[in-house]
């Protein structure tokens, strides 16, 4: 009987982390990695259709890793057709200034700066691939020194990062800043 207790428990035990692991997919893959929540509480409405624009104004400091804000709108995408929404009910934009300019450059001008090839140009293919628009302050570009023809193929170059708030909430986009 304890034999068979401890072997219950070690497996409890064992299967909890494999359980508990992040995957990506099915709509970005290879980025945006998610939990599955079983048992939610809050349920999702999956009849109506999700705007985002995700403002990010912050680079960090590990310019070998992606930075994990512009990930999150793989994480959105990814947790969302995993509930039930279909990709053509899932819209996303990113709208990039301040800090985290530099981390649209293309490899070679990435790598002059950090020494390592930009990290996010994957994740922007990828974001690219499921109809995320990009887009990169004026502004900031100017006086971070990243012209459009130095940024990643994927970045559409705006007036201000304001007017593209304000323009896509007008459309219906709801934002989340970071």
């Amino acid at each position: 009987m304890k034999t068979v207790l401890a072997t219950l428990i070690l497996g409890l035990i064992m299967i909890k982390p494999i359980l508990a692991q992040k995957s990506d997919g099915p709509m970005v893959k290879g980025y945006g990695a998610v939990h599955d929540i079983p048992n939610q509480d809050f349920r999702l409405d999956t009849g109506q259709s999700y705007k985002l624009v995700l403002e990010v104004g912050r680079g960090f400091e590990d310019k070998a890793k992606t930075n994990k804000l512009f990930e999150t709108a793989a994480r959105f995408l990814n947790m969302h057709a995993r509930n039930g929404f279909s990709p053509n009910q899932l819209k996303v934009a990113l709208v990039i200034h301040g800090t985290a300019t530099k981390d649209v450059l293309q490899n070679q001008y990435y790598k002059e700066l950090f020494g390592v090839n930009n990290p996010n140009a994957g994740l922007f293919e990828a974001l690219d691939k499921v109809g995320v628009d990009i887009y990169l302050c004026g502004q900031s570009s100017i006086s971070r020194g990243v012209p459009k023809e130095k940024a990643l193929p994927q970045v559409k170059m705006a007036l201000s990062a304001m007017s593209v708030l304000i323009q896509l909430q007008n459309e219906g986009y709801r934002a989340i800043y970071f």
